[in-house]
């Protein structure tokens, strides 16, 4: 299992790829959740405006060198 700078730099790698990417909004790493349960091992999260849309049509890894990557369904507004 990595360690959570260790997913840090993995996400740095991959990071500018995905941002670019139509429907991405925003990249984090936090801890994998698995069937709703968080666990303690690290991933990097991708946030989407519309997740069915992200799975049908992004180019979004489930693994990158060992570290899970998680898609999450998320939109940002200014407050």
């Amino acid at each position: 299992m990595k360690t959570m700078d260790e997913a840090l730099q993995v996400k740095a790698g991959i990071e500018a790829d995905l941002i670019k990417q139509p429907g991405v909004t925003g990249l984090d790493v936090g801890y994998h959740v698995v069937d709703g349960k968080r666990t303690e091992e690290p991933a990097i999260r991708v946030y989407v405006a519309n997740k069915q849309e992200a799975l049908k049509t992004l180019k979004i890894p489930t693994e990158v060198q060992g570290v899970a990557v998680e898609i999450i369904e998320r939109k940002f507004e200014l407050h």
